[in-house]
């Protein structure tokens, strides 16, 4: 009886080892440093190195992005880590004289995001006059590229002209001249010193543009 039993145990703690008792569970350590990841797998009693560095988009520089093996590992198994070496990176491609839309489609092709800016321009409405950065930039994924598109002839620069030409060009156009006297200028009496909205701004019929026009 003594025998059976002790064969029994024997093929029980024999069996448990093999299939259950001589493997650990790996932590999850994503996003945490280094260090402290090396920290956390030791304590369990795990051998730590660290593996290669990989691209990823959600996990900072630096950080682990995970663990080689993962999961039901042998007790005391080397674990490497792997280190994020920031997003991946795509190149700007040109979108000059696209459609807006035909715009945002070259850009998400290359895992990029993007946003519109609408620019004073003289090339046909809606076309996209260039981007931010411009093409042929190596980006992060991560960033945005702002798509500037034409919204309409920019808006003149009036400094160091005379108010007589923004008076004519703002009846040309519509819009509002709010002239404001600048006493501090060495400028001849009558030469706009300053304005705003600057100039190469987009514009609207019925807007106002302030001007200050220099007293002599």
């Amino acid at each position: 009886v003594v025998l059976v039993v002790a064969l029994a145990l024997g093929l029980g703690l024999g069996g448990w080892w093999l299939f259950s008792g001589r493997f650990a569970h790996v932590p999850s350590v994503t996003q945490d440093s280094v260090s402290q990841a090396t920290a956390i797998l030791t304590a369990d009693g795990f051998h730590v190195r660290q593996g290669a560095q990989v691209h990823s988009n959600t996990i900072p520089k630096g950080k682990v992005v995970a663990t080689s093996p993962a999961g039901r590992v042998s007790k005391g198994a080397t674990i490497s880590l792997l280190i994020s070496s920031g997003p991946f990176t795509s190149v700007v491609p040109d979108v000059h004289n696209d459609t807006q839309s035909a715009a945002q489609a070259a850009l998400a092709r290359v895992h990029l995001v993007s946003t519109i800016q609408k620019v004073g321009s003289n090339a046909p409405l809606g076309t996209v006059v260039g981007t931010n950065p411009p093409a042929g930039t190596t980006w992060p994924q991560t960033k945005t590229v702002t798509i500037l598109v034409a919204a309409g002839p920019p808006l003149p620069d009036f400094t160091g002209q005379s108010i007589d030409a923004a008076r004519q060009w703002a009846t040309q156009n519509n819009v509002t001249l709010q002239e404001e006297s600048d006493g501090n200028s060495q400028d001849p009496a009558g030469t706009v010193t300053s304005q705003q909205p600057t100039g190469g701004a987009t514009f609207q019929p019925g807007q106002t543009v302030v001007v200050h026009v220099s007293t002599g």
